[in-house]
């Protein structure tokens, strides 16, 4: 278990049985074109399908996999599914503009990879090996964005439950990380 998914285990413990947490990552791979960091890796294992305090979930690739997935038919490519965020985007007026990265799969372009309950998206940098990705939060409508350089996904998650997320206040509200609200479903 990455150090960061261990420590968050102990604030946020995981459900007894995850949805949808297992699955075959060197198909991933195939498919994304590049491995995934580690500590997502290790996050979903750990939580599956989970939306953390209520309001940001994270996309894991096997949804549509496993003996315990949705019944569905035909199921989208993991990789078709996180680039129609894009579409999101693209939907509100200047959605882009504010946005300094490419599009996934270029060099250093953005790869969606979570969402909050506002319509907010959570893109990976895509800057060098996977373990050293950045982060970069798109606040809807687009008008807001920050970019956490060498920010993992685990490690955004703890700094928001410890308050010192540079999200927080004004891209995430700040209420939904205390403590008592601290919960995974």
């Amino acid at each position: 278990m990455h150090p960061n998914v261990k420590l968050l285990t102990s604030l946020l413990p995981p459900p007894e049985t995850p949805c949808c947490n297992w699955g075959d990552w060197d198909l991933v791979t195939s498919e994304i074109g590049s491995e995934l960091p580690e500590d997502f890796k290790s996050l979903t294992e750990t939580y599956g399908v989970a939306t953390f305090c209520g309001c940001l979930w994270f996309h894991t690739p096997f949804y549509f996999a496993g003996v315990d997935a949705p019944g569905v038919e035909e199921a989208p490519s993991y990789l078709a599914m996180l680039l129609s965020r894009f579409e999101e985007m693209d939907a509100v007026a200047g959605g882009r503009e504010c946005v300094p990265f490419p599009q996934y799969p270029e060099s250093g372009g953005l790869l969606p990879i979570g969402a909050t309950d506002n319509g907010d998206i959570l893109c990976w940098i895509t800057t060098g090996e996977p373990n050293d990705w950045g982060l970069f939060f798109w606040s809807f409508p687009g008008i807001e964005t920050y970019t956490l350089p060498q920010t993992c996904i685990t490690q955004m998650l703890l700094d928001l439950l410890s308050g010192e997320s540079p999200l927080l206040p004004s891209a995430l509200p700040p209420e939904r990380f205390q403590k008592e609200h601290w919960r995974v479903d």
